[in-house]
This record gives C-alpha cells, structure tokens and sequence, in this order.
C-alpha cells in the first residue's frame, strides 16, 4: 500500500473525459421541480408507451439539468479537492437491465451520477455518487468492489497496525457525522485471516462505502445545491483517500 497521504451507457447520458466537453459551472441554475415530479410520474406510469410520449419532457427537466449538474459539480469537485486532477462523470442511464431480473418495469425511477478519476474502471475505483430521486436524495463515497489484487491490497490494509487504526478512525468519525458504512460483505472472516482480529468486521468487507440520504428540500432547485452535495463529499473524502492510497 501507498503511503497514506491523509450498466451499458447511452452516450448521450456520459459526460466523459476532462476536455472533451466543456466545463460551463455557472449553466446550472439548480433542477426545476419537475424533474423531482417527472420521477415520480414514471414511478406511477414505468411502462414504455408512457415514456415514449413524455420523453420531450424528460430531455428538458432531467436530462439537460442533470448534464448541466455533472459539469457544475465536476468543476467544483476539482477546485476543492486541490489532489484531484480531473474527474470523469458519468449518468447512468435511465432504462433498467432487466434480462435477468424478475422485474420488467423497463425504466429507473431515479437518476444515479458518478464522479471518479478513471471511468473505465467503472465500480472498482474511489467514487463520489449522488442519486436524485423523487422524494430523496442518496450520496455515497468509495469503492463499490475490490477486484483481484485490490482486495488482498484492503485486507493487508486491514490488517496493518497503522493503515488499519486510520480507517477504523475515519470510518467511526464518519459515522458521527451520520455517513453510515455499507460494502457487500462475507459472512465469515475470509479464509487466511484472524477470527479474533480487532478489526475483523472490516476484513469481511468486499468493496466499501458510506452513505447518507436526505428529503428533497427547496435547495435542490438553486444553485446552491451543488455545494449541497460537496458538503456530503466532503465527509467522505478521507474514506477515498484511504482507498486512492490501496
């Protein structure tokens, strides 16, 4: 470990890398109501025919707002965190995956927004995520998965008397903050490590983050919502620093 320093995409929905499109922060003016009740209308009507009528609607009160969003908040992303070069963005589309899955409603009911310094990585790298719904908003900070050499990288990070006191220490000041932990985890300890470790809840974990929700408020339609969910980012940081340093 580094010294510690403290589904498919509709191309239409990616905002991709620094340079290839234009950073314009002061474009977003915050999202207009009916983005919040276009999201709850599809809740209530998530059937294509439906969509297919009222997609006008959706390109101008979710799709444009929220490209205008990901550019704001890349650009403030970047000048807060002075570490951060650049960051890609990426909005996750609105239609669902539903080959194997029993639900066949065809469409997300929420917009999810990812911002992270390498995007081909998709879930395996440190991320900042934001997910706008009808009635709340969810942030989360970190790495959804540790893939191959990024998990025993973890574990022996776990397990370091110092790498291991700094993530006990910020995850526990996370939580007083109200950022709860959350990761896919196993059951058991993995195999190879200590039962009885001190830290043995945090071996268990197979990718890790934390997350916080809260209601929609008047905010979210002005400009200062972006500051909003930096705030957020801001108390998730150090989980990604921690995690940047793997």
């Amino acid at each position: 470990m580094a010294p510690f320093n403290r589904d498919t995409i509709d191309k239409r929905w990616v905002l991709e890398r620094e340079g290839e499109m234009p950073i314009h922060p002061t474009q977003f003016q915050g999202f207009p109501k009916d983005t919040f009740s276009f999201l709850s209308d599809l809740s209530l009507n998530n059937q294509k025919a439906w969509f297919d009528a009222n997609k006008d609607r959706f390109r101008r009160v979710v799709e444009q707002p929220v490209q205008e969003f990901v550019s704001a908040m890349r650009a403030r992303l970047i000048h807060a965190f002075r570490d951060i070069k650049h960051l890609d963005g990426k909005i996750f589309r609105i239609h669902r995956d539903i080959r194997f899955s029993k639900d066949k409603t065809p469409y997300k009911t929420h917009v999810g927004i990812r911002f992270s310094e390498d995007a081909s990585k998709n879930c395996v790298a440190p991320f900042f995520y934001v997910q706008l719904e009808a009635e709340k908003l969810f942030f989360a900070t970190g790495q959804k998965e540790f893939e191959g050499d990024a998990l025993d990288h973890y574990r022996m990070a776990v397990m370091d008397a110092e790498t291991g006191r700094v993530l006990e220490t910020l995850v526990s000041n996370m939580a007083s903050k109200g950022a709860g932990l959350q990761g896919e985890q196993l059951q058991k300890v993995p195999r190879g490590y200590p039962a009885d470790h001190a830290r043995a809840d945090l071996l268990r974990f197979k990718g890790l983050y934390v997350e916080h929700c809260m209601p929609v408020t008047k905010k979210v339609y002005g400009q200062e919502f972006v500051g909003i969910c930096l705030d957020q980012f801001v108390k998730g940081k150090p989980l990604y620093d921690w995690l940047k340093a793997l």
